[in-house]
This record gives C-alpha cells, sequence and structure tokens, in this order.
C-alpha cells in the first residue's frame, strides 16, 4: 500500500518482524515453570469479524464501478497478527475466522483497478472491532475516493470564435497518481456558456473523459469537469483569441518612378496584447509581384519596379494565435496620387 495508508504498512511490518525475533530467539522457560500437563489451560475463546464495504456517494455501490478487486487487511498488536484477503467487486465482504476472544483489531480495505490488488488505490477506508467469543461481529466499513485533484487540460491557449477544441480531464490522487475511474463517470460543463459550451462529443466514444469545446463569443470561461463517484471537479480557464487591426498604413513617397524606393509603415494594435508579425506583398494591377521588398517588421523599403500605373502594396498582421488583419496602400508610379485601405480578415 501506500499514499495515505503507508504509516499501516510500516506497523504491520514492525510488528511482524517482532513476532518472529520473540519466536526465534525468546528464551526457553525453566522446566518448572512450564504448565502441568495433567492440568492444560483453559481453550482460548475465539470469535470472529464479518466485513461488508459500502461506497457511500453512490448508494447500494460496494466499491468504484472502475475497481476490480478489494484487500482487506486486519492487523492485531496482541496477539501480534496481520491478515490479508483479496475480494473482487462481485463479492466485496470477508470473514476472519478464530480470532482470540477480546483482541483488537486495525481492518483496512482498499480498492484496486487490477483483479490481484495492485495499481493505484481508488478507494480506502478503514475501521476497529474488538472480538466477542462464539460471533462473527459485523464490521461496516465505508470506503471513500482517494482521488485528491481532477486536472483539466485545453487545446490551445487561445481559441476562435466558431471553432471547436478539446478539453481533457485525468483524476488523481494526493500524491499524484492517476486513479482509474469508470469511462462514462464525466460531467462537462462551462462557467459561462455566451463564451463556450460543452458538446457531448468525445474523442473515443463512451470515453467522456474528453469533450468538445465549441467557442461561440468572445471573452474567457471556465471549462469544468466533475468525476461524479468521487464528486471532485477541476477546472482550466479559456479565452476566445480577439483578432488585431491595422490602424494605419503609409507610403512614403507616394508618387515615385521605377527604381525609387519608398519607405512604408504599417501601425498595428492587439487587443490582446499579442506580439505581431507582419507580412508584406505588392501587386499591380494583373496580380503580378512587383518591386522589391528590404527589411521586415511593421517598417520596410519597396522598390518601386519600371512600371506606369497603380501598384497595391499589402500588410497582412498575425498574432500569436492566429488572429489576422490586413490593410493595403497604392502608390502610383510615374503618375500622381494615392489612397489607402484597410480591411480584417
Amino acid at each position: 500500500m501506500r499514499g495515505k495508508h503507508w504509516w499501516l504498512s510500516l506497523t504491520l511490518l514492525a510488528l511482524s518482524t517482532l513476532a518472529i525475533a520473540c519466536a526465534v530467539n525468546g528464551p526457553t522457560a525453566p522446566q518448572a515453570d512450564r504448565p502441568d500437563q495433567a492440568n492444560p489451560p483453559a481453550p482460548v475463546k475465539t470469535g470472529g469479524l464479518s466485513v461488508t464495504v459500502k461506497w457511500p456517494e453512490v448508494g447500494s455501490r460496494l466499491v468504484p464501478a472502475a475497481s476490480q478487486s478489494v484487500v482487506f487487511e486486519a492487523a492485531c498488536e496482541a496477539p501480534l497478527a496481520v491478515l490479508r484477503k483479496v475480494l473482487t467487486p462481485a463479492n466485496p465482504s470477508a470473514t476472519f475466522e478464530l480470532l482470540p476472544e477480546a483482541s483488537h483489531w486495525v481492518m483496512v480495505a482498499t480498492a484496486y483497478p487490477d483483479a490481484d490488488g495492485i495499481g493505484t488505490p481508488q478507494a480506502v477506508g478503514a475501521t476497529e472491532a474488538t472480538i466477542v467469543a462464539g460471533t462473527a461481529t459485523p464490521v461496516y466499513l465505508a470506503m471513500y475516493s482517494t482521488i485528491a485533484e481532477v486536472t483539466v487540460t485545453l487545446d490551445g491557449t487561445s481559441q476562435q470564435v466558431g471553432t471547436k477544441t478539446w478539453a481533457t480531464a485525468t483524476a488523481l490522487d494526493a500524491d499524484g497518481y492517476v486513479v482509474l475511474v469508470p469511462l462514462n463517470t464525466w460531467q462537462w460543463s462551462t462557467s459561462n456558456e455566451a463564451v463556450a459550451v460543452a458538446t457531448t462529443e468525445t474523442l473515443v466514444p463512451g470515453d467522456t473523459s474528453t469533450c468538445g469545446i465549441q467557442w461561440v463569443g468572445g471573452g474567457s470561461t471556465d471549462v469544468i469537469a466533475l468525476e461524479q463517484e468521487s464528486n471532485v471537479e477541476g477546472s482550466a480557464t479559456g479565452a476566445v483569441n480577439s483578432d488585431p487591426t491595422v490602424d494605419a498604413l503609409v507610403a512614403d513617397p507616394a508618387q515615385v518612378t521605377g527604381g525609387d524606393w519608398v519607405e512604408l509603415t504599417c501601425t498595428a494594435s492587439d487587443p490582446d496584447g499579442d506580439s505581431l508579425t507582419y507580412y508584406w506583398s505588392a501587386y499591380d494591377g494583373s496580380w503580378t509581384a512587383a518591386g522589391w521588398f528590404d527589411g521586415a517588421g511593421e517598417t520596410v523599403w519597396w522598390e518601386a519596379p519600371d512600371y506606369d500605373g497603380v501598384v497595391t502594396i499589402w500588410c497582412d498582421v498575425e498574432d500569436t494565435n492566429g488572429g489576422w488583419a490586413c490593410g493595403s496602400v497604392t502608390v502610383e508610379v510615374g503618375t500622381v496620387g494615392n489612397s489607402v485601405s484597410i480591411g480584417v480578415h
């Protein structure tokens, strides 16, 4: 065992070692002190323990639905003894017989995902009992989930309106180990359905540990996963990304001849404070690439082609979460005049 019951394992080990040492190395009583063979002592009266496991959060369920075994351990200091039985969910009870009258026992039950009583514990419970001679004393033992935390992860740190991403839930014990739970145990919701809604879609049919989250509006929301047997929930915050905007796009000078250089400056902003990347391009009226660019970022230089007419220069701006905006400015090559057009796509 591990986790919250490490103390019991160490105690049982110490008691067992003490018993062996006493049996092997204990002194031999003098002959005179030995009991009279003609008058043997009265037989020790015995009784038993009958243990039943109940799972309180789910009414009549005795063990978690994903458990395949329940390990019962009974420990007693006087006389020194450690008893262990492995049972299955189909028969979640045990009887310990021939226990000395008035002896005091500590009973521990642990539910495991494997049939042979190994794996990360899914539920634990403990109680105490004193033996009554000639009686199988019933002991009612309630088990409680070992789930201490639920983590939720979202695909991506920022979302786009009209898209769907996946959320994944994981149950952990107090030591951070994954606790196996039933496939259909998870219940999903969001704290703000104006931003996102939890759908019934899953990555694997029937496995509700994943959930499709549909993003429907701007803002942020908590995506919540509830593990229904333990009633432990966890959440992750998701936010819809806002597109950047192109506030101004300037060409200086606005009238050039072939071979002249034009300074281009794009002023853009992002409401989420994301970093921006700038992509520059220039086309003549036939959508043929025109001229040459020097530099990168919000300010670059452009060399006008040997051309007589209007050239449209575009600047596409992208934020770190996939948001886009674009703006354009027209430059007259060989004629007078220029205009600016700003848009978002």
